[in-house]
C-alpha cells in the first residue's frame, strides 16, 4: 500500500482553507454592501473603509429644468472658474504697469484671481450676477424668474461664501480687494492703477 504524500495533503488543506476564507469575505462583503461599506479582503483580515455620503453644502440643480437651451448655454459660459474676460483684461493692464503677480493661487482661501504675495494683497474679480451685485434688486428679479428657489439659494450662498473668505484672508494678514466685472470692463486702466498703487505702498512700508 502506497504511503500518502504529505505535500499533497498540505496542498489540499491549504486550498480548502483559502476557499473558506475567500467565501467568508465575499459573504461578508455582500452583507455590508447595503450599508455602503467597502471591504478589501486579505488573508483572513479585512480592511474596512467608510464610504458615507457627506451632506451637500451648496444648492443642487438636480431635477430642475432650464428655461431654454439658450439660457442653459449662457449660464454655463458665464460661470467659468478662471480666465474670464474681466480677469484677462485686468491682468493685461497690471502687466503693462510692470506688476508681477500669481493667478488663482490654490494655497489661499477662495483662490483669489490675482495675488501679490510679497505685499499680501489678494484681488477678486466678481461677476455681477454670480456674486450678487445689487442683491436686493436681483432677488426681486429672481423671484419672478425660472427656478427661483434654486437661484435665490445659489446667489445667497455665493455672497455668504465671499464674506467668509474675505474675513479669513484678512485675519491671516491679507488685504482683500474685490472689483465687479462691469467696473473692470468699463475702465480696466483705472482699476489696475489703483491696485498697483496699493501694492507698491504695502511693499514700501514693509521694508
Amino acid at each position: 500500500m502506497l504511503a500518502e504524500d504529505p505535500f499533497a495533503q498540505d496542498a489540499e488543506l491549504g486550498a480548502h482553507v483559502l476557499a473558506h476564507r475567500v467565501g467568508t469575505c465575499a459573504c461578508y462583503a455582500r452583507k455590508l454592501r447595503s450599508r455602503r461599506i467597502e471591504i478589501v479582503a486579505g488573508w483572513g483580515r479585512g480592511l474596512r473603509r467608510t464610504n458615507m455620503r457627506q451632506p451637500r453644502k451648496t444648492p443642487s440643480f438636480k431635477a430642475l429644468r432650464a428655461a431654454s437651451a439658450r439660457a442653459s448655454g449662457a449660464a454655463r459660459a458665464a460661470s467659468r472658474k478662471r480666465d474670464t474676460r474681466c480677469e484677462i483684461v485686468l491682468r493685461r493692464e497690471l502687466w503693462r504697469l510692470g506688476m508681477w503677480y500669481r493667478i488663482a493661487w490654490a494655497g489661499l482661501v477662495g483662490r483669489p484671481d490675482v495675488v501679490f504675495g510679497r505685499a499680501r494683497v489678494a484681488v477678486f474679480c466678481d461677476g455681477d450676477f454670480w456674486h450678487g451685485r445689487g442683491l436686493a434688486a436681483r432677488e426681486r428679479k429672481l423671484k419672478a424668474g425660472h427656478n427661483a428657489t434654486y437661484w435665490l439659494a445659489k446667489i445667497r450662498t455665493n455672497v455668504a461664501r465671499d464674506m467668509r473668505q474675505t474675513s479669513e484672508l484678512e485675519q491671516d494678514g491679507w488685504l482683500v480687494l474685490r472689483f465687479w466685472e462691469t467696473d473692470i470692463k468699463r475702465d480696466p486702466a483705472a482699476i489696475s492703477t489703483q491696485i498697483a498703487a496699493i501694492v507698491r505702498a504695502r511693499v514700501g512700508s514693509s521694508r
